[in-house]
């Protein structure tokens, strides 16, 4: 008998492991590429003070604005009006 889990899984080829794998390999050689200009933690964090403010700005808040975020601002507005 067929279980749900086993209905549901695609099967994989030998394509589907090169595209990840050269997926890993162009992410390990963008890191190796970027390590060779970051010399410091603090260089690393501030990107050599090279970014402009409304760049660090949109980076700052899509790292702390999800889908959880906008659905508990809604329940608030809701909530609180």
């Amino acid at each position: 008998m067929q279980t749900l889990a086993e209905g549901l899984r695609l099967p994989t080829n030998g394509l589907d492991y090169a595209i990840l794998a050269i997926y890993f390999v162009v992410v390990l050689g963008i890191g190796f590429a970027a390590r060779a200009s970051v010399r410091t933690s603090l260089d690393f964090f501030l990107s050599g003070r090279s970014l402009p403010a409304w760049v660090t700005g949109l980076a700052f808040v899509a790292a702390n604005l999800g889908a959880t975020e906008i659905l508990g601002m809604a329940a608030t507005g809701a909530q609180y009006g």
